[in-house]
C-alpha cells in the first residue's frame, strides 16, 4: 500500500533492507517519549512515517505511535499533511474508527501522534486465510464499515484510501469482532479552515505529487484527477471492497497500477460469476455492489446511509435482521467463527479460570521478568566486547553498495557483498544473498529501461516513415503501449532505484508531435473517402443523397488546392450533383402541383448544363419538359380560378348563416374579383348577382351591430333594475329592425324577461329575510356570538315588517344562546383557535385515571391503562408512578404512555361529559395553536432559548401549576407545554415519500426525553407513531372542542 502503513496494527513483515532512517527508527525503541509513552517495539514503516507500539506510562494503556520521517520534517507540505491528518482524526470518535489520543513533537522535532492500538487481522488477511466471506459475515462486517464511514462523512471527512488493508477486525470489550477503519488521517477535510492552498484543491496529492489512494480501489474521478472528489468516491472504493470480500477477487484485472486506473475510468466491472465461478448466485447482493461501482457519482448511492438501507434490502431476511441489530448498536456475534473465536457467552462456565488461577501466572510472569532483566544486563556487557556479526557488517557495507548501484557500477556493488558472503556461515548468508538479489534486480531494471528507450526510438521512426495511415496508426499504438510501460518502469525506479540510470536517460517521444506527423496521411485518406462517398450519393439520385453530396463536396473544396486532379474531380461532381438535384426538385414540384417551382428548377438546370457540358445530360430534353409544363400550368390556373369562385360564394353564404356578416362581405368581394379575372369562355353561367347579395348582407350587418350593443341577459341573481334595462333595450331593437337575422331570438328573450320581472316583485321580501337568517348562521359558524345576536335581532325586524313566519328564528336563537353558554364554560381551560377550542393544558393523569376508572366500573375488560401505571393490592385500578417531586400529586402530571386508540376513546368519553364533540387536534390546528398564526419556529418565538421547555429529563412537569407557569415557554395564545414535557397525538394519518400509512399518526411537540431539542421541539417537527404502540411513556394528548 502507498503512504503511511496501517497506523494502529502490527504488520506481518519488516522492510527487507535497513537504511540510516531505519537505524534512527530502531533507536527510539526502549526510549520514553515526552515523559508519557514508552516505545516498546517497531511495528512498521511507510513512505511518510513510522509506527511503534508503545505504553502510556501513567495510564498503563497500550497505544500506537506514528512518527513523521526525519527527512520529511523540512517539507512544509508533509508537515501540513501530517497536521491535517491529526485534525481529521481528532474531530470524531466512533467505535469503528481508530481513535486518536494525543499529538506533538519528539525531542528532535519530529511530529508524532498517539492513537488506539488494534490487534487483529486486516480484511485482506482474513480473505487470504479464509477466502470469500459468507453473506451473513460480510453483512455484519460491512455494516460496521459503513457506520464508521458515515460518521466521517457527516463531519465532512473523505477517507480517499479505503481498502481491505485499511480495515481491520479487532475485538470489543466483550470479545466480539469489531471493525476498525485505519488511516482516516490521509483524508481531505472538506471545507476546513486553515488548510494550505494545496488542500483546498480537489486533487489531494502526496509529497511525490501523485494522487492519494490505491489504484486497485480508486474511484474513476479520483483516478482521473477529476475536478471534484466527494464522499461518493469513498462509496465507490467500498464497492470494490465489497466485491473483493464476497468473491475473493477484485472487480478489475490489470498488470500495473496504470492498468488499474484505466480500467476504473473506462471498463465496466466483472460480474460475480466471472470473478469466481464457484460462487452461488446472489443477484440482489451483486446488484447492491455494482450500483456502488457506477462510473458517474450521481448514479451511485447518495451517501453511506442510503448504502446501508440498500444493503439491508439486498440480503436475505434473517441477515437483514442482523444488519438492523448492528445498526442499532447491538454487539456483533455471528462472525466469531470466521476468525476462529468463541462468542463471549461461550467463554463462561467450566472454561473460565477462577480469580486464584488467573493470579498465579501473573505472579510467575513478574518473577520471570525480573530474572530476564538481570540476564539482559549481563548479556549487554558481553556484547560490548564481541566481534560484529554479519548483519552489522552488512549494514556497514550498505552505503558503499548503494552508491555503486546509483553509479550503475554493478561489479563494484556486488564485489563487497560476494566477499562477505564467502566469509559468513550458512545461517547468516540469507541476508547477504537477499541484498545481492536486490542489486541484480536493480541492474535488470536499468537494462530494461535502456531496451525500452531503444524500442521507443525505433517505433517513432516507424511512425514518421509510414506510407499509409493504417501502418502509421499501428506503429503509434505500439509506441503508446511501450511509452506507458516505460513510465511505469521509471516510477518503479524512482521508488526502488537505481535512480542513477534516470539521469542520462533520453526524453520519451513526444506523442503530440508524432500524432501531428500523421495528419497529412489522414487528410489525404479523408479526401479520397469523401470523393468516393460523394460518387455513391450521386449514384443514388435522391434529393437527400444529392443534398448530402453537395454539402460534402462544398466542404471538401475549401480544403483542396485550386489546381489539381482532386479539385477538378470535386468541381465536376459538384456540378453534376446540383443539376441532378434540380431535376429531382422539378419532378417533385410536378407531382405536388407546384408548377412554378418546377419550371424554375428546370430553367436553372438548363443554365447549369450549358456551363458544364461534360455532365452528359442534353439540355433539349429538359426544354421540351418546360414547354409542356407551361401549358399544363395555364390550364390548371383556369380550373383553380373557377373552383376558387365557387368556394368564395359558398363561404360568403356560410358566414352569413352564422351571423358573421363582415366576413361574408369580404368573401363576396373576393369572389367578384375572381370572376373578373376569368377569361370570358371560362366564366360559369348564369352570372352571380353580386349587387343584390351585397345589399342584403349590408342590411344584416347593420342589424347584427345593433344586436351586439344589446346589454347581456341578467343572471339569476340580478335585481329588478337590471331586468328592466335588458327588457327595454330588446323592445327597442325589435321596433328598429322589422327584418333581421336574429329577430325571433330577441322576441323570445323579451317574453322571458317580462315573466321574470313579474316574479321578482314577489320574491324580493322573502329573499331579504332568508339572507338575514343566513347571516346569523354564518356568524354562529365562525364563533362570533356578538355578531350572531345582532344579526338575529335584525332578522326578526325584517320578518315582522314583511309579515313572514318567525318560527325558524326561535330555534336559531336557542342555538346562539347554547353556544354562548358553552363558550363561557370553556373560557377557563380552553382557547379558541378559528372555529374550535383547544385546551391550554395537556390531559392530566388524573383526568385519564377518571376515564379509565369509569370504564373499569362499567365492567370493561380492555381498560387502556398506560403500561407504566401499576395496580395496587385489593383493587382493580392502576395508578401512575409516584411524583418525583415531594409534595406534588402524581395525578397532576400529564397522562403519558397513551396509545392513539386510547386517546380517541378518551375524547369520546369527554364528549359525553361536555355534551359537545371532543376530538384530537389536526396537525394544522396544533401548529396554529402553537404559533398563533405567526411565522415562528418555536412556540415562544423564532429563536431557540434554553430553559423554556422540558427536555433531556427523566420525567415531565405537572400540566399546570407554579412550575409550569414559571417556565415561560407558552405559545402566543397562552397554551402551555406546546414544546417538550410530553409529545401529543394528532388525528392526522402519517404520509411521507413512501406513501400513506393508515396504521400510524403524526405526533407533535417533542417530549421530556428529547435529546436534540432544537430540532425535535420545533413547531414543524413531526414524528411517526403507530396507533397501538403502548410502551412509549412519553406520549400524551391535548384535546379540541369542536362546536360545529
Amino acid at each position: 500500500p502507498q503512504g503511511i502503513p496501517n497506523s494502529a496494527t502490527v504488520p506481518p513483515a519488516r522492510p527487507p533492507l535497513e537504511s540510516p532512517q531505519a537505524s534512527d527508527d530502531e533507536a527510539l525503541v526502549g526510549t520514553l517519549l515526552r515523559n508519557r509513552y514508552r516505545i516498546l517495539s517497531l511495528c512498521g514503516r511507510g513512505g511518510m512515517g513510522t509506527v511503534y507500539k508503545a505504553e502510556h506510562t501513567l495510564m498503563g494503556r497500550t497505544v500506537a505511535i506514528k512518527v513523521l520521517n526525519a527527512e520529511l520534517v523540512r517539507s512544509e507540505e508533509s508537515v501540513a499533511r501530517f497536521r491535517r491528518e491529526v485534525m481529521a482524526m481528532a474531530q470524531f470518535r466512533h467505535p469503528n474508527v481508530v481513535q486518536i489520543f494525543d499529538a506533538g513533537t519528539t525531542a528532535s522535532g519530529r511530529f508524532y501522534m498517539a492513537m488506539e492500538f488494534v490487534e487483529g487481522p486486516s480484511l485482506a488477511e482474513v480473505l487470504s486465510e479464509h477466502g470469500p466471506l459468507p453473506v451473513p459475515t460480510f453483512a455484519e462486517y460491512f455494516t460496521q464499515v459503513l457506520l464508521g464511514v458515515r460518521e466521517g462523512h457527516r463531519r465532512g471527512i473523505v477517507h480517499r484510501d479505503l481498502k481491505t488493508d485499511n480495515i481491520h477486525v479487532g475485538s470489543d470489550d466483550r470479545g466480539a469482532p469489531q471493525i476498525k477503519i485505519m488511516d482516516f488521517g490521509i483524508a481531505k477535510v472538506l471545507g476546513g479552515d486553515g488548510e494550505d492552498p494545496l488542500s483546498q484543491s480537489n486533487v489531494f496529492v502526496t509529497t511525490e505529487r501523485v494522487a492519494v489512494g490505491t489504484p486497485q480501489y480508486m474511484s474513476p474521478e479520483q483516478a482521473s484527477g477529476g475536478a471534484h472528489v466527494d464522499l461518493r468516491s469513498d462509496l465507490y472504493s467500498l464497492g470494490v471492497v465489497a466485491f473483493e470480500l464476497l468473491t475473493g477477487e477484485l472487480p478489475f484485472e490489470a498488470d500495473s497500477p496504470v492498468g488499474y486506473i484505466g480500467k476504473h475510468i473506462l471498463d465496466p466491472p466483472r460480474s460475480f460469476a466471472e470473478a469466481n465461478p464457484k460462487l452461488p448466485p446472489m443477484p440482489e447482493v451483486e446488484a447492491f455492489v455494482l450500483k456502488a461501482l457506477e462510473k458517474e457519482p450521481d448514479q451511485r448511492y447518495s451517501d453511506a446511509e442510503a448504502m446501508l438501507d440498500a444493503l439491508e434490502a439486498a440480503v436475505p431476511p434473517e441477515v437483514a435482521q442482523r444488519v438492523r441489530e448492528v445498526r442499532s448498536g447491538r454487539s456483533v456475534s455471528a462472525s466469531h467463527r470466521i476468525l476462529g473465536r468463541r462468542p463471549p457467552e461461550e467463554a463462561s462456565g467450566e472454561d473460565a479460570p477462577s480469580p486464584a488461577e488467573s493470579s498465579l501466572p501473573l505472579k510467575l510472569l513478574v518473577a520471570l521478568l525480573g530474572t530476564a532483566a538481570v540476564l539482559g544486563a549481563i548479556l549487554a556487557a558481553v556484547l560490548l566486547f564481541r566481534r560484529p556479526n554479519a548483519a552489522e557488517r552488512l549494514a556497514a557495507l550498505d552505503p558503499e553498495v548503494q552508491r555503486a548501484v546509483e553509479d550503475l557500477d554493478w561489479d563494484s556493488a556486488k564485489a563487497p557483498l560476494q566477499a562477505l558472503l564467502a566469509e559468513v556461515g550458512e545461517e547468516e548468508a540469507a541476508a547477504v544473498r537477499e541484498r545481492l538479489a536486490s542489486v541484480e534486480a536493480a541492474k535488470r531494471r536499468a537494462e530494461q529501461l535502456v531496451g525500452l528507450h531503444e524500442r521507443l526510438q525505433a517505433l517513432a521512426d516507424r511512425v514518421r516513415g509510414a506510407e499509409t495511415l493504417a501502418a502509421a496508426e499501428e506503429a503509434l499504438r505500439e509506441l503508446e503501449a511501450a511509452r506507458a510501460e516505460a513510465l511505469a518502469l521509471r516510477e518503479r525506479i524512482e521508488r526502488e532505484g537505481p535512480r542513477g540510470c534516470l539521469a542520462g536517460a533520453p526524453q520519451l517521444p513526444d506523442l503530440s508531435a508524432l500524432r501531428a506527423a500523421l495528419e497529412p496521411l489522414r487528410a489525404h485518406a479523408e479526401r479520397r473517402e469523401a470523393l468516393e462517398l460523394s460518387r455513391k450519393l450521386i449514384a443514388q439520385d435522391t434529393l437527400d443523397a444529392l443534398q448530402g453530396a453537395i454539402e460534402r463536396l462544398q466542404r471538401l473544396q475549401q480544403s483542396l488546392p485550386a489546381n489539381g486532379e482532386e479539385a477538378a474531380t470535386a468541381r465536376r461532381l459538384l456540378a453534376e450533383a446540383r443539376v441532378r438535384k434540380l431535376l429531382r426538385e422539378a419532378e417533385h414540384g410536378e407531382r405536388s402541383g407546384d408548377f412554378q417551382g418546377a419550371l424554375a428548377s428546370l430553367r436553372a438546370a438548363v443554365k447549369a448544363l450549358r456551363n458544364a457540358p461534360e455532365i452528359g445530360i442534353p439540355p433539349a430534353s429538359i426544354q421540351e419538359r418546360i414547354v409542356a409544363l407551361e401549358g399544363r400550368q395555364r390550364q390548371l390556373a383556369s380550373e383553380r380560378a373557377r373552383a376558387e369562385l365557387e368556394r368564395l360564394l359558398d363561404e360568403s353564404k356560410a358566414f352569413a348563416n352564422r351571423g358573421r356578416y363582415e366576413e361574408a362581405l369580404r368573401a363576396l368581394g373576393e369572389a367578384e374579383q375572381t370572376w373578373k379575372r376569368l377569361p370570358g369562355d371560362a366564366r360559369p353561367t348564369p352570372a352571380p348577382q353580386f349587387a343584390a347579395h351585397r345589399q342584403r348582407l349590408e342590411a344584416l350587418r347593420a342589424s347584427a351591430a345593433s344586436f351586439a350593443q344589446l346589454p347581456p341577459l341578467p343572471g339569476e341573481e340580478a335585481g329588478r333594475d337590471a331586468v328592466e334595462a335588458a327588457l327595454k333595450a330588446r323592445q327597442a331593437y325589435l321596433e328598429g329592425h322589422p327584418v333581421a337575422h336574429r329577430r325571433a331570438e330577441v322576441a323570445h328573450q323579451v317574453e322571458a324577461l317580462e315573466r321574470r320581472l313579474a316574479k321578482l316583485a314577489e320574491d324580493t321580501r322573502s329573499q331579504a329575510f332568508a339572507a338575514a337568517v343566513a347571516a346569523v348562521e354564518e356568524a354562529l359558524a365562525a364563533g362570533d356570538l356578538e355578531t350572531a345576536r345582532a344579526r338575529l335581532r335584525k332578522a326578526e325586524e325584517q320578518g315582522k315588517a314583511a309579515g313572514l313566519d318567525l318560527a325558524p328564528l326561535a330555534a336559531l336563537s336557542e342555538r346562539v344562546e347554547a353556544r354562548a353558554r358553552l363558550a363561557a364554560r370553556l373560557a377557563k381551560d380552553f382557547v379558541r383557535v378559528g372555529r374550535v377550542w383547544i385546551s391550554k393544558y395537556e390531559v392530566s393523569a388524573g383526568e385519564f385515571f377518571a376515564f379509565c376508572v369509569d370504564l373499569a366500573d362499567s365492567g370493561r375488560e380492555d381498560v387502556p391503562w398506560p403500561t407504566h401505571w401499576k395496580s395496587k393490592s385489593q383493587t382493580r385500578y392502576h395508578y401512575p408512578p409516584e411524583s418525583p417531586i415531594p409534595g406534588l400529586s402524581a395525578m397532576g402530571y400529564p397522562a403519558a404512555g397513551v396509545t392513539f386508540l386510547a386517546a380517541e376513546a378518551f375524547c369520546a368519553w369527554k364528549s359525553k361529559q361536555l355534551g359537545v364533540k371532543v376530538r384530537l387536534p389536526t396537525e394544522e390546528e396544533w401548529v396554529q395553536a402553537a404559533t398563533g398564526g405567526r411565522p415562528q419556529k418555536y412556540p415562544w418565538g423564532d429563536r431557540w432559548e434554553e430553559g423554556l421547555a422540558v427536555y433531556k429529563r427523566d420525567f415531565p412537569l405537572p400540566v399546570r401549576g407554579p412550575a409550569t407557569e414559571a417556565l415561560g415557554g407558552e405559545s402566543p395564545l397562552g397554551l402551555y407545554h406546546m414544546a417538550g414535557n410530553v409529545a401529543e397525538w394528532t388525528q392526522d394519518v402519517w404520509v411521507d415519500d413512501a406513501g400513506r400509512d393508515p396504521t400510524a399518526r403524526v405526533v407533535k411537540g417533542g417530549s421530556f426525553r428529547s435529546f436534540d431539542p432544537q430540532r425535535e421541539l420545533a413547531v414543524d417537527a413531526r414524528e411517526k407513531m403507530g396507533t397501538n404502540v403502548r410502551k412509549q411513556n412519553w406520549v400524551g394528548l391535548r384535546i379540541v372542542v369542536d362546536p360545529s
